[in-house]
């Protein structure tokens, strides 16, 4: 490389898309990520549900809309409100750049359809989902063609926004058997190679925890540390 870069350690969603299209412009340059196809696998949100759903790791009742107005809208009075609407990617290509993608709530069908006529066709599929009320949890796995060499899990004391969201203050927990089963299970059928932190919400009314996606690069924790 011309800039003498020998190893670049993506951080976020933004960069990890930019920098994986390198591998096969710079051979030279080390990325420590599973396969690309891995990674995007990993990345659409719908597919991995799919792909949980198929191993017997539980996943949220959901609704799959592939446009603003699409007739399926009809179903997701079924999940209850307010529900979640997840775009497939939280970082996508669009004709204008990377764009990222938000996570929000919506309390009733009226902002259900407003919250969906704002997003560009890039965010579609979306996923409206019952809102699992509980904690969150996460395992984080180092592996190496699926197979386990670390794990470690914390535990969430506060999140912003309060109801939900990125975590700001944890402590370090014991790693919970049925989570780790459940994790481990996605890094083997994805042949995982590398970091991922598998996040799930609990259920507070049944303690199910359902898996809500895997974030496929080092976490933004590891700044706050």
């Amino acid at each position: 490389d011309a800039q003498g870069v020998d190893l670049s350690i993506p951080m976020t969603d933004r960069a990890a898309t930019l920098l994986l299209e390198l591998r096969d412009r710079r051979p030279g340059l080390a990325l420590p990520f599973p396969a690309s196809s891995a990674y995007e696998a990993a990345s659409d949100k719908m597919r991995l549900l799919e792909l949980g759903a198929s191993i017997g790791v539980p996943v949220p009742d959901q609704v799959i809309l592939q446009r603003a107005d699409d007739p399926a809208l009809g179903e997701v009075d079924r999940l209850g409100w307010p529900l979640v609407l997840k775009p497939w990617r939280s970082v996508a290509r669009t004709p204008r750049g990377v764009a990222s993608f938000e996570v929000r709530i919506v309390s009733d069908p009226r902002a259900c359809r407003a919250r969906l006529a704002e997003l560009p066709p890039e965010a579609f599929p979306v996923l409206a989902q019952k809102k699992v009320v509980g904690p969150g949890l996460g395992v984080f796995l180092l592996t190496h063609r699926g197979q386990t060499r670390a794990s470690f899990a914390h535990r969430r004391l506060r999140e912003k926004p309060p109801t939900g969201g990125v975590s700001t203050y944890r402590e370090s927990v014991p790693v919970r058997p049925d989570l780790l089963e459940h994790a481990e299970r996605l890094a083997r059928a994805l042949e995982w190679t590398g970091v991922a932190m598998v996040e799930f919400k609990e259920d507070a009314a049944t303690g199910t925890p359902y898996l809500m996606e895997i974030n496929a690069r080092l976490w933004g924790y590891l700044q706050l540390a």
